[in-house]
């Protein structure tokens, strides 16, 4: 299950290499969160501001330790890939995911946060 939390009118209001770099990041992280982490719910949210744009993808998978990720030659983007996107434009990306079992009380799972300038100025 894939929920989305966006408003229509605020994600028209992103400049295009913005909205672009989002949506290539929610892609790759939703596509990384059903082939690697098997989850079985995955929420994405976007939030639009006066000089800002946010992106976060939680899913309930498996988890998974991001310092040990490692870029590969094998194509793809990745989490490399996905930061390589967001710092390119500015923006900052982190990675937050907990393992199964490896804090008592923990639920497993990933979090991908994307912060983004857009550059746009409300009157």
């Amino acid at each position: 299950t894939v929920d989305l939390d966006a408003e229509e009118a605020e994600a028209t209001a992103v400049p295009a290499p913005v909205a672009e770099a989002l949506l290539r990041v929610a892609q790759e992280a939703v596509t990384n969160a059903v082939d690697h982490a098997g989850a079985s719910r995955i929420r994405v949210t976007l939030g639009v501001w006066d000089t800002e744009a946010t992106l976060d993808v939680f899913d309930d998978g498996c988890g998974f330790d991001p310092a040990s990720v490692q870029r590969t030659e094998l194509g793809g983007y990745g989490i490399a890939g996905m930061r390589d996107r967001v710092t390119a434009l500015g923006g900052e990306f982190t990675v937050d995911s907990t393992v199964s079992g490896t804090v008592a009380g923990t639920v497993a799972g990933t979090v991908v946060a994307v912060r983004v300038p857009t550059g746009v100025m409300q009157p």
